[in-house]
């Protein structure tokens, strides 16, 4: 499945940030850590289920009958958001109030006030998701109709209640970057939605999805034109004329050199014909399938924040010039979104940071890539620019992150889409150097076919996260990231690793797999599907099979 944040994925992801949350309540309410633990298993359980009805829409058996259960969708979907919004934002009280005030407090608003208590209307939401995969399979149910009422009823009582609050409303009402440079949103959202089939069948095997965007509702929540679904929508197509390669290293170097080279994998040097629909790795990044480690210490003391220049137009001149949006992130509630946008006729990358006023206007700050570096600081991101009289370095933006992978992710897609931008080679002092600030156990090369990459493995000593990760060896691009594994789960095992001859490693089982920064690489793997490390020297293997030994006996003190 591509990895291009559709709703569902989002909203199950947004179910799994919310559970991890409350792990942390769990601990400081005791008396309470019985129904949290419910709690949270609901919530992962809903995850897992919003994944398979995504799964479904792909699969040949079920997609025909997808259509009857898309108005269901458009009642579980805003109401779940509408929930985990309000978890979201007992989180940011719990920053100035005691624990036990909050949950009480969220706990009251949705029993007393809404009618549902927050694993009461989790309980809800899982068994009629679970309606609706059986109604795909077949296997139509009473008890649906059951729990459409129900939910429906719970939904309106939400807006009803959002509104005398004076929150914004999401209703899950999403709409395409098209809808967001329109004043008549709900008509667009209908009208592309209505020819969302057509378009489909208009251009097979070259759909893109670009993420919805929030606007207040202003119908009733179970109106059609509340759209619980993504949109299709085409980027510009890109011009007829010879593309250079983003990777090629020069004419002469030859694979077997002990530069990294990337000619086998970058983009197509030549378009021929009519152009094919433009791809991107990083579209493949943002899964929803990371495994979430919190920060323990460092979340909280700081905010996300972009001290640039304000550009108003950034959203018009990007459409304009070509640019496709291939990464989007939520920080802070969602009070704050962060896109990465690529043109494929160069390879030129923008960051574009969004957010709204005190009086709810529209915030926008665009800069190219390859204008910045990112630095870590505690659990945030601080994007940088370089003074153009000294070269010292000054603030532009800082990005708040709550789960230490989703840092991993985003820094490493920055990097790698700033180094594969046609303006590098950079300024030095753009240029990042290990800057996530973690423990490095262990540093070899590997081979992977016949290029050389540097493999480190690390450890964050403030989340606990170990992650693998091979970047270039040597050559312009040397320490750019090719890849990354996060094998915290596997951090207890020792025997997951075994060293076989020849200097190979593999890696059983690896779930998720690793994450890939560079279009059209794979990682080498055995026909047990085990994942292979070629170390370039049979000491380097043993010593890396050594090191995890070490870092596993750690672990478990």
């Amino acid at each position: 499945m591509a990895a291009n944040q559709r709703t569902l994925i989002r909203l199950g992801q947004d179910a799994e940030d919310v559970a991890s949350g409350l792990t942390l309540f769990r601990d400081a309410l005791p008396s309470q850590a019985a129904h949290l633990t419910t709690v949270i298993s609901e919530l992962f359980a809903i995850s897992s289920v919003l994944r398979r009805i995504d799964a479904a829409q792909a699969d040949p058996r079920q997609e025909p009958s997808f259509y009857r259960i898309e108005n269901d969708l458009r009642i579980v979907c805003p109401s779940l958001r509408l929930t985990l919004e309000d978890a979201f934002h007992m989180f940011g009280r719990e920053r100035e109030r005691p624990t036990a005030m909050v949950w009480d407090d969220l706990e009251h608003r949705m029993r007393d006030e809404e009618g549902a208590a927050f694993g009461e209307r989790l309980g809800w939401v899982h068994d009629y998701l679970d309606e609706m995969l059986a109604e795909l399979d077949g296997f139509a149910s009473a008890h649906l109709e059951v729990l459409r009422r129900r939910m429906g009823t719970l939904l309106e009582t939400q807006e009803v209640a959002r509104v005398a609050l004076r929150r914004p409303s999401s209703s899950c009402k999403y709409v395409c970057l098209d809808a967001l440079l329109e004043h008549d949103c709900e008509d667009q959202v209908l009208n592309l939605a209505k020819n969302q089939k057509a378009a489909r069948t208009a251009r097979p095997g070259a759909q893109r999805y670009i993420s919805y965007r929030h606007v207040e509702s202003t119908t009733s929540p179970i109106s059609a034109t509340n759209s619980w679904d993504y949109v299709e929508r085409f980027p510009p197509p890109v011009p007829e004329v010879p593309l250079s390669p983003t990777f090629t290293s020069s004419s002469s170097q030859t694979l077997g050199s002990s530069h990294t080279s990337y000619s086998n994998y970058g983009f197509a040097p030549v378009i021929s014909g009519p152009p094919p629909m433009p791809s991107h790795w990083a579209l493949d990044v943002f899964d929803g399938n990371c495994p979430v480690s919190p920060f323990k210490t460092g979340h909280g003391s700081d905010t996300t924040s972009c001290h640039g220049t304000q550009n108003s137009e950034a959203l018009h001149r990007l459409l304009d010039d070509g640019y496709i949006m291939v990464s989007e992130i939520d920080f802070d509630r969602a009070a704050v979104q962060v896109r990465l946008y690529w043109r494929p006729v160069d390879n030129r990358t923008r960051i574009l940071y969004m957010t709204k006023s005190s009086r709810s206007q529209d915030l926008l700050y665009c800069v190219p890539l390859t204008q910045l570096r990112a630095i870590r600081k505690d659990a945030t991101l601080q994007l940088c620019r370089a003074s153009s009289r000294d070269g010292h370095l000054k603030l532009w933006a800082k990005l708040n992150f709550v789960f230490y992978e989703r840092m991993v992710l985003f820094y490493s897609t920055f990097v790698a889409m700033k180094r594969q931008d046609s303006q590098d080679p950079l300024p030095t002092a753009l240029i990042e150097d290990l800057d996530l600030r973690e423990k490095q156990e262990f540093g070899g090369v590997i081979r992977d076919r016949d290029l050389r990459h540097a493999l480190r493995l690390f450890r964050d000593t403030n989340s606990g996260v170990v992650r693998l990760e091979a970047s270039a060896l040597r050559g312009p691009r040397e320490g750019v990231p090719i890849w990354t594994a996060f094998i915290t789960r596997y951090s207890f095992d020792p025997d997951w690793m075994a060293l076989e001859s020849g200097g190979i490693v593999t890696m059983a089982a690896l779930k998720p797999p690793p994450y890939v920064f560079l279009a059209g690489y794979g990682l080498v793997r055995n026909r047990h599907g085990d994942y292979i490390l070629q170390f370039d020297t049979t000491d380097d293997a043993a010593d890396f099979v050594r090191t995890w030994s070490g870092v596993c006996r750690n672990s478990k003190r």
